[in-house]
C-alpha cells in the first residue's frame, strides 16, 4: 500500500508547494485525503489469489503420539470422598 501511495504523496507535495494561500492548501489536502481513501479502498477490496502447496512428512514420534489419542479412553473417575467428612 505504501508503494502505491508514493506517487499520490509526491503529487500532493508539489501541489501544496504551488498553493498560494492557506485556504487553497486546505482544499488541496482535503482533495488528496479523499483520493487517498479511494485508493486505500481499492487496495483493500481488490480480490487476490493465493495458492500454495505444503509438502512434508511426519516424524515417527509424532505419529505415535497421535496414535495414543485415536483410542477411546475410559470415562474419568470422580472422587467424592472429600464430601464425607
Amino acid at each position: 500500500m505504501i508503494e502505491q501511495k508514493k506517487p499520490l504523496k509526491a503529487q500532493l507535495a508539489s501541489e501544496l508547494s504551488a498553493a498560494a494561500s492557506d485556504e487553497e492548501k486546505a482544499s488541496v489536502r482535503a482533495e488528496f485525503e479523499a483520493r487517498e481513501r479511494i485508493l486505500e479502498h481499492e487496495i483493500d477490496f481488490t480480490p487476490r489469489e493465493l495458492s500454495m502447496a505444503l509438502q512434508g512428512t511426519l516424524a515417527p514420534t509424532v505419529s505415535c503420539a497421535l496414535d495414543l489419542f485415536s483410542h477411546s479412553l475410559p470415562p474419568p473417575t470422580v472422587n467424592y470422598n472429600f464430601l464425607s467428612k
